[in-house]
């Protein structure tokens, strides 16, 4: 009784991260003992019903902000284990709202704990079925878009797109579109072209435009042409994983017109002066569709 007292509105409201904590240290001690079984399955229903109302027109806007110390991850890992999945769609709901919300003092980034919770999110919509989240999946990378997230919105794609078929397939390549066009849009504008570090964001692009929205493959392949040849690009092309499963057309043509791209700019490096020797390589790159520079690779 003095648990569940304790997980109301008013206290979730000015202290949601603290609160979602309280919530599982209790129920999971309360679980030890299985004569709590019908208090703990009210507790929990109690959480979600805070959380996220059944009704929305009862959602309140959070007086504290939903931070990075949020449990989400354990929240839902913890409904998907005891099987509660419309209980840990009603709490994703609930969480892609509550932090999308602008609070005072606090510039919201959107729903950016979601990648972190990938298993549990995948579980859910193998279980409910992928079109039972779409819409949830959909807004909250539209949410991480809007609120310059937009790499956090990448990385989710990336985690959950995996052997994509049927309707997540589909859904992936939706959410895919929205977090790569925007992605491609903010790296144009503050031309991020030679940091190093970009590069593992710059195969993740690959791979999503290659495979899931090659509708803007154009927007990538303009992009990046612009890259460092040495700091990006090189690594970028010769990346084996990228290239050895590069079994979709739009893929090959994207790689295809970068490594031409690319061996236009190393052959015109080569020295003539024959003391001096440069040498570059990029793996199985006589399947790519290569006229001119062909017996130069």
């Amino acid at each position: 009784l003095t648990s569940k007292k304790m997980l109301n509105i008013d206290r979730f409201r000015s202290t949601p991260v603290s609160t979602a904590k309280l919530f599982l240290t209790q129920y999971k001690q309360l679980e030890k003992d299985s004569s709590n079984k019908q208090f703990c399955s009210e507790l929990l229903n109690s959480f979600v019903d805070i959380m996220s109302p059944l009704d929305i027109k009862n959602r309140k806007v959070p007086n504290s902000q939903i931070t990075q110390a949020f449990p989400l991850k354990d929240i839902l890992g913890l409904l998907v284990d005891g099987g509660h999945m419309q209980l840990g769609k009603r709490v994703l709901e609930g969480y892609v709202w509550l932090s999308s919300q602008q609070v005072p003092c606090y510039v919201s980034g959107g729903p950016t704990l979601l990648d972190t919770a990938d298993a549990s999110l995948v579980s859910m919509c193998e279980a409910l079925g992928w079109n039972e989240l779409e819409n949830v999946l959909v807004e909250s990378v539209e949410m991480l878009c809007k609120y310059r997230s937009t790499e956090k919105a990448v990385l989710l794609v990336d985690k959950i797109s995996a052997a994509s078929e049927g309707h997540r397939l589909r859904i992936c390549s939706k959410m895919a579109k929205i977090a790569c066009d925007k992605m491609i849009e903010e790296l144009r504008e503050t031309r991020q072209y030679s940091s190093a570090q970009r590069l593992s964001l710059y195969k993740k692009l690959l791979w999503l435009v290659g495979n899931y929205c090659p509708t803007i493959a154009p927007k990538f392949v303009t992009l990046a042409k612009n890259l460092d040849v040495d700091a990006i690009l090189y690594p970028l092309l010769t990346d084996v994983a990228l290239r050895s499963s590069s079994s979709v057309e739009a893929m090959k043509n994207t790689l295809s017109e970068l490594t031409t791209h690319c061996a236009q700019i190393l052959n015109s490096r080569v020295s003539s002066d024959s003391s001096i020797v440069s040498a570059w390589t990029i793996t199985n790159a006589h399947l790519y569709q290569l006229t001119e520079f062909g017996d130069f690779l």
